[in-house]
This record gives structure tokens, sequence and C-alpha cells, in this order.
């Protein structure tokens, strides 16, 4: 649930900030000296510090799932606070501060993440997802973040979002991650030759209904590449090997012709698809 989390921030940060995606990256991340000496443009950063979790709404009553003859008991969802440090990199103090002012606004409207911006398959969570902005000694000592990171103090603030994780479903799907293929030619000692070139990626992920199940025999193809096409297995995984990196549009098609696009920057943190 991690990556469409960042996924939806990244879209409310841009809508409801007028911020231009082409004119300022939002990353989540650790802000490292040399992640930030790399910047090319104006930079928000989102960079999550723990995971732990909200005791206070911790539910110990099973919920129980009526089945046609059987009822179904199940452990509630645990809550998790998920505690970021909100930063501004840019070239000019006056920016920093501009664009750093325009998040916190935007992130204190919402004291319930809105779940619209969330893939369908997530949006009938309940309850929505608490979030607000640390306040005092509530969010980490910053000046201990900034010292582990070797960078300056900067301006930044607090974040949580309070999200369900269910001890079940969790791990009842498999992890699919980027793997990147390396080629190249051998050096005189057996060592890749230093003219040695990064490949293409292997990519893979999920195709899934709006209610999260998973989707078999689901055609998934890249546009406007030669790369091979595929077929979802039982539990809706697919994968496509010989894709570049960045903006890619993956096609997902059903045999009754239902069709769906999703554009992804790859790498990226998920390539799951959500099928109407």
């Amino acid at each position: 649930m991690l990556p469409e989390i960042h996924a939806a921030l990244r879209t409310l940060l841009y809508q409801e900030g007028a911020i231009s995606p082409d004119e300022v990256e939002i990353w989540f991340r650790a802000p490292t000296r040399e992640w930030a000496d790399s910047l090319t443009r104006p930079a928000l950063n989102l960079h999550m510090l723990n995971m732990e979790e909200n005791l206070d709404l911790r539910e110990t009553a099973y919920d129980m799932v009526r089945r046609q003859k059987t009822a179904e008991f199940r452990l509630p969802p645990r809550r998790i606070d998920l505690r970021y440090v909100v930063s501004a990199f840019t070239a000019e103090p006056d920016d920093e501060l501009r664009l750093l002012w325009r998040a916190l606004a935007v992130l204190m409207r919402h004291q319930e993440f809105p779940m619209t911006l969330l893939p369908e398959g997530f949006r009938d969570i309940k309850p929505p997802l608490p979030a607000r902005v640390l306040q005092g000694d509530e969010g980490p000592k910053l000046l201990d973040v900034w010292s582990a990171l070797s960078l300056e103090p900067r301006p930044a603030f607090g974040y949580t979002i309070t999200a369900p994780l269910d001890l079940d479903l969790t791990l009842s799907t498999p992890l699919v991650l980027t793997r990147t293929l390396r080629v190249g030619r051998l050096g005189t000692n057996g060592q890749p030759a230093t003219d040695s070139v990064e490949g293409e990626l292997e990519i893979g992920g999920l195709v899934l209904d709006r209610h999260g199940q998973a989707l078999p025999d689901v055609d998934v193809t890249v546009e406007g590449r030669a790369a091979e096409a595929t077929l979802t297995d039982e539990a809706g995984r697919f994968k496509l090997r010989g894709i570049g990196p960045g903006k890619q549009t993956l096609r997902a098609r059903r045999r009754d012709g239902t069709t769906k696009t999703a554009v992804v920057d790859v790498p990226a943190a998920s390539y799951d698809i959500v099928l109407d």
C-alpha cells in the first residue's frame, strides 16, 4: 500500500498546491548530500523516517465475515503511523521557503487523507486514513536527522499518515521488484570493462480489479516498445523484459476487451494496474 500512498501524496501536492511537475520534483527518499547535489530542479522531499504501530487505535476483537453457510473470523488490520520529514531543496533560499510553505498549507488542509486519490481498490478502506502535520515534540528531532544525513540544518516539518496493515493480506501476494539487467563486455582481468553500459529493465506487478482481487489471463504490454507482451498468471502477476528507463505506458487488456492504461516512470515503486 505504501507505493499507492506515495503516488497519491504526489498527486495531492501537485494538484492542490498548484505546483507544476515540470518545475518541481517530488521525492520519497533519504535526502543525502549526494542526492541533494545531483538535483537539477527544485524538489520537495518526503523522507519516511519510521513506521510504528499506533497502539491507541489497535482493535483486539475479531471481525466476522459471513459466507453462505459459514462465518470467517479475521483479525482487524493494525494501524501504522508513517512518519515523514518534509523538506524542500532549491537553488534560492526564498524559493525553498515558498515551496515548503505551499506544501505545509496543502497537508494541513486534510485531517483525513483524500481517499479519491488512491486507486479504486483502496478507496473503500474503513475508517479513512488520519493524516496530520506534527506539532512540538511529536515529531523527530530535526537537528538529529540532518546530522545523521550529513546535511546542514534546514527548514522542515513532520507529517504522519496512519495506514491499515492487514496481517493476512500483506503476505498473501507475491513480492515483485524492479530488476536491472547490466550488459557489457569483460576486460582482460575478467572484470567488467570501464565502458560497459547499463542495459534495460525487467519490471513486474499485479493486475487487480477494483475490489483488489487478482485478474489472471490479462494481456499486458508496453505501448510503443518492442518488449514482448505477457499474460498475468493465476495470482495476477506479470513481468515485462527489455523496458527502458523513463516514462512508459503500460496497457492491460482482458479477453472481453476491457482495457486500462497506466503511465509509470521506470524505475517506479509499483507497476500494479487496477482494471475496472
